[in-house]
């Protein structure tokens, strides 16, 4: 079997409805036209885990809103048929309340304006209240890199999900 990080965040789309501080969505893509993973490109990163034997987490979490996306439950459900060994997961800003989580094994809930565990982004965000006293993900070694594998919404692999 292929060896895989522990994780591979899956960015849907570059929607955001939170613009927290200490994230840096506002930095990259506010102002820009919102980009969607393709069903295809998805469900083709989907079946080449599977192919490799994949078992470990699915986060649909990295830079956005998952809850923006309609497409998500369909998405996740495909994810969890294909995965069955795989904990497919989602981090929301909690601000859509109405939101199909049934095929999600993990939902976090990072209230957008009370979030007390962020990280600095290894640096890369604007100074900002909530991040002032945060720890930097950038000390040596880092092993974010080598347990998660982010994938951005045009198919992208991002060397660090903190990036």
């Amino acid at each position: 079997m292929t060896s895989l990080p522990q994780i591979v965040y899956l960015q849907t789309m570059t929607a955001c409805n939170g613009h927290c501080g200490y994230c840096p969505f506002d930095d990259v893509y506010e102002g820009k036209p919102v980009e969607r993973m393709s069903i295809v490109k998805h469900n083709s990163i989907i079946d080449w885990l599977r192919g490799v034997g994949y078992k470990g987490r699915i986060g649909y979490l990295l830079h956005y809103e998952p809850t923006m996306d309609s497409r998500l439950p369909k998405l996740a459900a495909y994810a969890k048929k294909q995965l069955p060994y795989s904990m497919i997961e989602a981090n929301t800003n909690g601000i859509i309340k109405d939101f199909d989580f049934t095929s999600f094994d993990v939902v976090g809930v990072s209230p957008a304006k009370g979030l007390t565990d962020a990280t600095s982004r290894a640096g890369n965000c604007r100074p900002v209240k909530q991040n002032e006293g945060r720890r930097r993900l950038a000390e040596v070694p880092c092993i974010v890199p080598m347990a998660t594998m982010p994938i951005a919404a045009n198919g992208n692999v991002l060397l660090c999900c903190q990036d």
